[in-house]
């Protein structure tokens, strides 16, 4: 039952650590909506072969309107978005401490997000 207990106080604990940060307004035009992405995978090029899965954690993105907010996961990656033809049509590496980008007007309807870093891949489906 001690043993129960510690382990319950330790992961509360752990969770707790990680959800303090910077606290973001909302923007008054709207809310932000949060992004869920799901790993996506990448090609080993020495291999020519999928890297094997292991555990990663997700980027966390939020958006509203034409900004994205990027809250954790995301420095040194490089975003990319796909039409729904398939055409790339934004891309840019995001450097260490950028919160926030704020896309073209001409970007508008729905599209695939990539965010890659590293040797890891994450999409999602987003609507602007």
């Amino acid at each position: 039952m001690k043993r129960r207990i510690f382990l319950l106080v330790l992961i509360l604990s752990l969770g707790l650590s990680t959800m303090s940060g910077t606290v973001r307004q909302v923007p008054d035009d709207g809310e932000i909506i949060p992004v869920k992405f799901k790993p996506k995978r990448t090609i080993d090029d020495n291999t020519g072969h999928p890297f094997p899965h292991s555990i990663v954690k997700c980027p966390s993105v939020g958006v509203c309107g034409r900004t994205l907010y990027l809250y954790d996961g995301c420095a040194n990656a490089t975003l990319v978005l796909v039409d729904e033809k398939g055409d790339k049509v934004y891309v840019c590496s995001v450097s260490d401490g950028t919160e926030t980008l704020e896309l073209e007007d001409n970007i508008k309807g729905i599209y695939q997000l990539l965010i890659i870093r590293g040797d890891f891949g994450f999409e999602a489906e987003v609507e602007f």
